[in-house]
């Protein structure tokens, strides 16, 4: 099951662009589909996610969630001075984690829908981010071809990384990326 979220995933990743190689008569279903996500992700994360975190967590996973929600805003912070470097590498740590919550939160069909969902419009501030490049069709798929790679390296490399983190580490994983969900869709 893991793998198959894995390529849903990916996919979700390369609708943005493809619709943007289709042209503008296609453009107001990029707008749709934008919509549809950032509702979806905001109704997982409500109503499934943050539930699951404090069951699990307590006050604590309200907190870790209520601070993943803070990371794609400091993140941004951070990365405005480098430009587009730093917007790369935020992006392609995001898509490793994306990867890696894949690989280990596959049990909890909420959190693995909302990871999947939220992949639509990331997609698409790929095509629009890609738009001030020199060429922008080749940026557009560079980008969206490492951020695939980021995320399939995030899923290979997740069962290690689950093995240092404490007993809690799953649950606390869970609730900072339904914060950034919440932020970053």
């Amino acid at each position: 099951m893991a793998l198959e979220l894995l390529m849903l995933a990916s996919l979700g990743l390369l609708i943005g662009p493809t619709i943007s190689a289709l042209g503008a008569r296609v453009a107001p279903a990029g707008a749709l589909l934008d919509g549809f996500a950032f509702a979806l992700v905001g109704v997982l994360v409500v109503a499934f996610l943050v539930p699951d975190v404090v069951g699990r967590l307590g006050v604590f996973g309200l907190l870790l969630t209520a601070g993943g929600a803070t990371v794609p805003w400091v993140l941004h912070r951070l990365a405005a001075g480098y430009r587009s470097v730093g917007v790369l590498f935020v992006a392609l740590a995001h898509a490793a984690v994306d990867g890696a919550v894949l690989a280990v939160g596959s049990d909890e069909p909420a959190l693995a829908a909302a990871v999947v969902a939220h992949r639509l419009p990331v997609g698409v501030v790929v095509v629009v981010a890609a738009r001030a490049a020199r060429n922008p069709t080749r940026t557009m798929w560079a980008v969206t071809g490492a951020m695939v790679a980021a995320t399939a390296a995030g899923f290979v490399g997740a069962p290690g990384l689950m093995s240092v983190l404490p007993d809690g580490g799953p649950a606390m994983l869970e609730a900072v990326v339904a914060g950034c969900s919440c932020t970053s869709s």
